[in-house]
């Protein structure tokens, strides 16, 4: 009997459902079905985690009051788009940074990404989800600028976003 290895549901992040549909037959016609069964549970299983944990987070959520819009320094810096310095801005205290370049309010709250959130980092949250956080100027980025997520789908990804 000859082992096969099942591929990982990831595979799949992006895909319409007709190329799923299309990889899944194709799976199975190149590897049997129970590989392909194997994969199909797989996904199943990993998009009932997300939805497991969505689920945790927005009842978690629901536990908290409800939160005022982050206030906005009235000093130089706070003004849309404007570029604040980089050792005045603490990324634990929203209330250091400069505005993100968007219309309408901001919220502050915990970082989607996990390293960042160990840190005791903030985020802001724009009134479509996007999520805006400062990079402080490193050995990649020169310039402090906004790294900016949509979140606009399960595979959307950062953006810099420069301070002008």
């Amino acid at each position: 009997m000859q082992a096969t290895a099942v591929p990982s549901p990831n595979v799949v992040v992006g895909m319409t459902f007709r190329e799923i549909v299309a990889y899944v037959k194709n799976l199975s016609a190149t590897s049997g079905p129970a590989v392909a069964t194997l994969f199909v549970l797989g996904f199943i299983f990993c998009l009932n985690g997300d939805s497991v944990n969505t689920q945790r987070i927005y009842e978690a959520e629901e536990d908290k009051p409800a939160e005022e819009p982050c206030p906005m320094p009235e000093d130089g810096a706070g003004k849309k788009g404007e570029e604040a310095d980089p050792d005045s801005v603490d990324l634990g205290d929203t209330k250091t940074w400069p505005k993100p370049p968007v219309d309408g309010e901001v919220k502050e709250g915990e970082p989607s990404r996990s390293k960042p959130k160990s840190r005791g980092e903030k985020s802001l949250y724009d009134e479509d989800g996007g999520e805006w956080r400062v990079h402080k100027p490193d050995k990649f980025h020169p310039k402090m600028h906004w790294d900016y997520n949509p979140h606009d789908n399960l595979s959307s990804s950062w953006e810099d976003i420069p301070m002008e």
